[in-house]
C-alpha cells in the first residue's frame, strides 16, 4: 500500500482495517482478502467451538437431576461467555467497515485487553465469595444512578 504521508494511526496496535483509510492507494483487494482471511480463521475456530457447546447444552438437557443440569450449566457457562466476548468483539472489529471513530479502537481493545483480563473474573464466578463481591460491588455502583 502506497501513503500519501506519514500517517498516524490513533490506535494502540497497528491492526490491518487501521492501515486501509490511510492509504492513497486502492484498497478493495486489501478489504476483500482481510474479509475473506477473517472470515476463514473466526468462522474456522468458532464453528468447531459452537458445536461443540451444543454437544455439551444437550448431553447436559440429559441429565435427570435438576441440581446436576445446573451444576453442568454453571461449570460450561463462564467459557461461554469469554468465547463469546473475545470471538464477538474479533469478528466485528475486522469484519466491520473501519469509521476512523472510538469505536473502532473499543472494539480492538474489547478483544485484545479486556477479555483476556476478565477471564480470571470470569471463572472465578463459580466461587460463592466472589460471586456475593460481586453483588455488593454492583449493587454500590447503581446506588450512584438512583
Amino acid at each position: 500500500m502506497d501513503f500519501c504521508a506519514f500517517p498516524t494511526i490513533h490506535h494502540y496496535t497497528c491492526e490491518l482495517p487501521s492501515f486501509l483509510p490511510l492509504s492513497c492507494s486502492d484498497t478493495s483487494i486489501h478489504i476483500d482478502i482481510l474479509i475473506c482471511i477473517t472470515l476463514l480463521h473466526g468462522l474456522g475456530t468458532f464453528l468447531p467451538i459452537f458445536f461443540s457447546y451444543v454437544r455439551i447444552v444437550s448431553a447436559i438437557l440429559s441429565i435427570s437431576s435438576t441440581s446436576g443440569r445446573s451444576k453442568a450449566f454453571s461449570t460450561c457457562s463462564p467459557n461461554l461467555i469469554a468465547v463469546v466476548l473475545f470471538f464477538g468483539s474479533g469478528l466485528v472489529r475486522y469484519l466491520m467497515p473501519t469509521s476512523g471513530f472510538s469505536l473502532d479502537m473499543l472494539s480492538s481493545l474489547q478483544y485484545s485487553a479486556v477479555t483476556p483480563m476478565l477471564n480470571p473474573l470470569i471463572y472465578s464466578l463459580k466461587n460463592m465469595e466472589v460471586k456475593a463481591a460481586v453483588k455488593k460491588t454492583w449493587e454500590k455502583f447503581l446506588q450512584y444512578f438512583r
